[in-house]
């Protein structure tokens, strides 16, 4: 699997994204799976539900071979019953390649969603009736893998994305925009498999995870972990466990509702998953998430 995403209303009812084998769909809490024999691809990235709403969810797929190729984010408004392509269009090439797919929770701002494709990053601001795909750096548009999306106040999303023009950034209010800003230039590294999470307390705190490569095309040496205390703008390297060349991912979640200053990081790093519990030092300010 590469990924799995939870029904937002049901916790029983979860749908996940087979790396060769399309989607399955489970009703009972992961006791049995069924595959959702009416989605018709199989080369999969990413699947997720809308956090506000139980029957919409979005798939990103890969190339799939064909001379029109059907790759790209693929959406159902059932539950995952039948599905059609996205309307997006890939400016850049023809046999495009979705990655990450990112939509920030609360009721007020989740009909935004954001796409890393093969062109920049898509987004739609009415949960994927329209979209734009917005080659980030300008140009004809580059290759980003990585994206995540948060709520920050009242109509305001804060996102960023990670690709091989390095880290981006957009802070924007609903029915506006999003205008995308280089962070950092020097991560990911050479065009290197990304990821990016946003802590679910401060918009500033961004963690960062790439493959580490020799040099450009040579990207045998695992991966790497990266915490920044300010949008993306500096970073510091967390000591992570040994890893392999699989593609790594990070996510980052609330610990408990009832702990205000502690969150989990799940990294992936090609051999197993790490949790790291993340807790603000007594200053309020400082994070401690080290990887051990």
């Amino acid at each position: 699997s590469v990924a799995v995403s939870v029904n937002p209303v049901n916790p029983m009812i979860a749908v996940e994204a087979a790396e060769g084998g399309g989607l399955n769909r489970t009703r009972n809490g992961g006791l049995t799976w069924q595959r959702l024999d009416h989605f018709p691809m199989f080369r999969m990235e990413d699947v997720l539900y809308d956090p506000e709403d139980g029957i919409n969810i979005f798939a990103s797929t890969r190339y799939d071979g064909r001379r029109s190729s059907l790759g790209g984010v693929w959406q159902s408004g059932d539950g995952g019953s039948t599905w059609d392509r996205s309307a997006i269009v890939y400016g850049c090439t023809s046999t495009p390649n979705s990655w990450k797919i990112a939509i920030p929770g609360g009721a007020d701002v989740h009909m935004n969603v954001f796409a890393a494709n093969d062109c920049g990053v898509a987004f739609s601001p009415d949960s994927g009736a329209t979209w734009t795909n917005m080659a980030l750096e300008g140009g004809t548009g580059s290759r980003f893998f990585g994206v995540a999306a948060a709520r920050t106040e009242p109509n305001t999303v804060v996102a960023y994305a990670c690709g091989g023009k390095g880290l981006y950034r957009t802070q924007f209010t609903i029915g506006t925009t999003p205008v995308w800003t280089q962070q950092h230039a020097g991560y990911p590294l050479r065009d290197a498999r990304c990821d990016v999470a946003i802590s679910p307390f401060d918009p500033d705190t961004v963690f960062l995870t790439t493959r580490a490569c020799a040099s450009a095309g040579d990207c045998r040496w695992g991966s790497r972990l990266f915490e920044s205390g300010d949008g993306g703008v500096t970073f510091t390297e967390l000591e992570a466990p040994p890893s392999n060349n699989r593609p790594p991912f990070i996510e980052a979640v609330r610990a408990s509702p009832h702990e205000k200053q502690a969150f989990d990081i799940y990294w992936g790093n090609g051999v197993v998953t790490y949790r790291q519990r993340c807790t603000f030092d007594d200053d309020g300010a400082t994070l401690d998430c080290r990887v051990a």
